[in-house]
C-alpha cells in the first residue's frame, strides 16, 4: 500500500521562456519609453527565438530523466507564450498539454503594456495608491488585483501552490 495521497507527488511550476513582450519590456525600460512597442494582445505574445531555444533545452532535459520521475501531466496558461513554451518542452515526451484559465497572466486593465514609469508619469494618483496598497492588493482601472488572480490559479492545487503565466507539470503518485 502506497503512503502517498492522491494528486501528484511531485509538482514543477515552470515560467515561460522569453518572450517578445520580455524585449519590448526591456527596451521600453532601457529607453525611459511610457509604453511597450507591441502589435498584438497579451494573449497573443510569441516566445523570441531566445525562448523557443530555452523551451527546447527544458524539453532535453526532462526527456533525459529517468521514465518515472518525467511530468505525466501538464497543465499550461492558454497565452501562447505558456503554452508554446509547454508543447515545445513535452513534443517528445508523449503528454497531452492541457490548458487552464486560472494559469493566465493578470489583466492589467488600462496599464497593459505600461511600463512603471509611463504609469507614474501619466497616473500619478494610482501610481501613488499602488505604492500605498501593495502590488498583490493594488487593482489597476479595468483590470484584476495581484491577489485574485493567484487565489484563483491557486484554487487548482489542493497545497495552494499557484502560477501564472506558467506551466504545472506533475508526476503521479503511481509512477514513484
Amino acid at each position: 500500500m502506497s503512503d502517498a495521497g492522491p494528486g501528484p507527488s511531485v509538482l514543477w511550476l515552470v515560467r515561460h521562456g522569453e518572450s517578445m513582450g520580455n524585449l519590448a519590456d526591456a527596451q521600453a525600460q532601457e529607453a525611459g519609453a511610457g509604453r511597450l512597442e507591441l502589435d498584438v494582445r497579451d494573449p497573443d505574445v510569441e516566445l523570441s527565438d531566445t525562448g523557443r531555444a530555452q523551451a527546447g533545452a527544458l524539453g532535453t532535459w526532462l526527456a533525459a530523466l529517468p521514465e518515472d520521475e518525467r511530468p505525466t501531466a501538464v497543465l499550461s496558461s492558454p497565452f501562447a507564450r505558456a503554452l508554446t513554451t509547454a508543447q515545445l518542452a513535452t513534443a517528445d515526451l508523449g503528454i497531452r498539454v492541457r490548458t487552464d484559465e486560472r494559469l493566465r497572466e493578470r489583466d492589467f486593465g488600462m496599464f497593459d503594456r505600461m511600463t512603471g514609469a509611463g504609469i507614474r508619469e501619466q497616473f500619478p494618483d494610482e501610481a501613488a495608491r499602488r505604492d500605498m496598497l501593495g502590488k498583490f492588493y493594488y487593482r489597476p482601472p479595468g483590470g484584476e488585483a495581484g491577489r485574485t488572480s493567484r487565489c484563483a490559479s491557486a484554487a487548482c492545487w489542493p497545497p495552494r501552490v499557484c502560477g501564472t503565466t506558467a506551466s504545472a507539470w506533475s508526476s503521479s503518485p503511481t509512477r514513484r
